[in-house]
């Protein structure tokens, strides 16, 4: 009975410190807002990156920092995102130019666009642009 014991405290304690060593930096960190999981990798908003570029209602353009984490991949982006409240479109600057996001979350490019676009314009002014 000792030695079922002295197994399953040690299992129990392989499984948690595992579990702590895995624990993902940015999850719970006051500075980071979550925006989506997509294929196992989490993405966050650095908040104190979010910069608002442009308030002239219903036009908008908001620039943040983005990292995406997966175990000990890190990758880091910046996305600038121009919004027309009035039509609910918007455009992510890519190589200089706008492109127009979509706004569907049917296909993977479109849940990332949509993603982006409500977390920005979420941290900026509380409400999703996207509904």
């Amino acid at each position: 009975m000792k030695k079922v014991l002295t197994v399953l405290l040690m299992t129990t304690i392989l499984i948690l410190s595992s579990t702590f060593c895995l624990a993902d930096p940015y999850e719970n960190n006051p500075d980071y807002y979550f925006v989506n999981v997509l294929q196992r990798v989490k993405k966050y908003l650095y908040l104190p990156s979010v910069e608002v570029q442009e308030y002239n209602p219903p036009h908008y353009q908001i620039r943040g920092h983005f990292v995406s984490s997966k175990g000990d991949y890190v990758g880091h982006i910046d996305h600038t995102v121009r919004y027309n409240y009035y039509t609910r479109e918007a455009f992510s600057l890519e190589k200089g130019k706008f492109r127009k996001m979509f706004n569907s979350d049917s296909t993977p490019i479109n849940y990332e666009d949509r993603t982006v676009a409500n977390a920005l314009f979420r941290v900026a002014y509380g409400m999703d642009f996207y509904q």
